[in-house]
């Protein structure tokens, strides 16, 4: 299975780093939960996600339709 993610460059005047940009990803869950399971009381992926979704603003139409695991109510436009 061939996992990517879609990373938009362009061809400007002063090369790509004029496109100013920003991508929103989060860690892996299993990574959360290692944290947790190592002392890290708090750390689970589990515990984390109720902040995951009170900060974002996902307006991706497929996206949003998932409200266990997405928020359109966040500050942060993400979508």
């Amino acid at each position: 299975m061939e996992l990517g993610c879609e990373v938009i460059q362009g061809r400007v005047l002063g090369g790509t780093s004029s496109i100013n940009d920003m991508a929103y990803m989060r860690g892996s869950p299993a990574d959360y939960d290692e944290w947790a399971f190592n002392g890290n009381q708090g750390w689970s992926f589990d515990h984390i996600l109720q902040y995951f979704k009170y900060s974002e603003g996902n307006y991706d139409k497929d996206i949003s339709k998932n409200k266990f695991f997405h928020s359109t109510q966040g500050p942060l436009d993400v979508g």
